[in-house]
């Protein structure tokens, strides 16, 4: 992949992240647990799991890029840093 081709798919997966946060609010309203598919700023649909996903996206999109993404919320686990040292000692 030349240098052009990794700036064509990082600018095509900015704008379908994009996308996706700009629409989290409905589609985890309506959306949540399912896998969903964009292409630039278009929602093809969304799916029971991932496999799904994907066929839908290689028979709409082909080899073109675009983003699977679950629908979910962003959880942040904060364990005390005790906890974490712990588990690295006793790994020694």
């Amino acid at each position: 992949m030349t240098d052009h081709q990794k700036t064509d798919v990082a600018a095509h997966l900015k704008t379908e992240m994009a996308a996706y946060d700009a629409m989290k609010d409905t589609l985890f309203k309506h959306h949540a647990g399912k896998f969903v598919v964009f292409r630039g700023e278009e929602l093809l649909g969304a799916y029971d799991n991932f496999d799904n996903a994907a066929r839908a996206a290689i028979k709409a999109f082909g080899r073109k890029t675009f983003l699977i993404r679950e629908v979910k919320e962003k959880t942040v686990k904060r364990l005390p840093s005790s906890a974490l040292f712990g588990q690295a000692y006793a790994l020694s």
